[in-house]
Formats: C-alpha cells, structure tokens, sequence
C-alpha cells in the first residue's frame, strides 16, 4: 500500500493509472528533468514503488492490492483464480462452513444454512458480481430463527480462511 501511496494512488486503481502516475513522478522528481523539487531520494523511492507493485502483481499478471478497512474486521477480500473458478471456490467454501441451499451459476448467487454450537441458525446470501478480471462478493446475513444472527464479519472471515484453504477443484 505504502508503494501506491508514494505514486500518488489510491486504491482501486489499474495499471493505466500506476504507469502513468510513475512516468509523471518521475519525471517531476528526477534532477535530470525537473527544475524545482528534484531529489534523487525521490526518484529512488518512486523507482522503488514501481518495481514492489511489479513484483507483487508478477509484472501485472494479478490484481493490484486493495487496503483493508477496518471499520468492523471486513476488507476487500482478494481471491486469485482462473474466472471461471471463481464461483466453484466460493461454493466450496460456504459449503465448508455451512449448508450450501441454493447456487445460481447464471445468477452468480449462493444461500448458505448456517447452524452450529456457536452460532444461531441464520442464512448467508452471497451475490458475486464480475467486472473485468475482479469478482466482487456482496455478503448479507439474516437470521432463520428467534435468536439473533451472528456478527456476519465473524461469519465472511471463517468463509475467508476456507478460501484460503486448498481448492480442491486445482
């Protein structure tokens, strides 16, 4: 994150945005081409971003990253698979940690039954969305009974770790 933020970005950005904000940096940094404010610290942190970023996403081959939010534990949740793959994953994974009721491939829609020890019986709806190369997941969490759900970051970070666990469709 540090290596967006000395380009200037914030994320989400694609690598449009990164090159073009390296290449102007740059250019405004460099005691070879800058007049005023040229330092070669700066040059050599810029060059230093660009090249993390590269590294990080293999030369561009994967998403740039987001920065997590904090606010309630849930950020951005980055899953690297083929697109196709994507809602296989995700089926898996809720199927880990529940029920899985109801996958719409067409719709990109999951319902997962929840009910466990700890939590009270509730439904986990997740709705996947494609644009480009990222899939987004949209989590909502009702409860099924008289008792109230769970926390629904509790439930999305347990989903997480089971995405994190090895596919079995790989």
């Amino acid at each position: 994150m540090d290596a967006l933020t000395v380009l200037g970005l914030t994320p989400p950005c694609d690598w449009d945005a990164v090159r073009s904000a390296y290449r102007s940096r740059l250019l405004a940094s460099h005691p070879d081409t800058a007049t005023v404010g040229a330092s070669s610290e700066q040059t050599e942190a810029i060059v230093a971003a660009f090249r993390a970023l590269r590294t990080l996403t293999a030369d561009g081959a994967m998403p740039l990253p987001y920065q997590t939010v904090e606010d309630e534990g849930i950020g951005p949740m980055v899953l690297y698979a083929r697109p196709g793959d994507v809602f296989a994953r995700m089926c898996q994974a809720a199927d880990e940690i529940g029920h899985l009721s109801y996958a719409d491939r067409d719709a990109n829609l999951l319902q997962v039954t929840i009910a466990s020890d700890e939590w009270a019986p509730s439904q986990l709806t997740v709705e996947l969305t494609a644009e480009g190369e990222v899939t987004t997941a949209l989590f909502s969490l009702e409860a099924l009974g008289v008792k109230p759900a769970p926390p629904i970051a509790d439930v999305v970070h347990k989903l997480a770790n089971q995405l994190k666990a090895p596919a079995a469709i790989d």
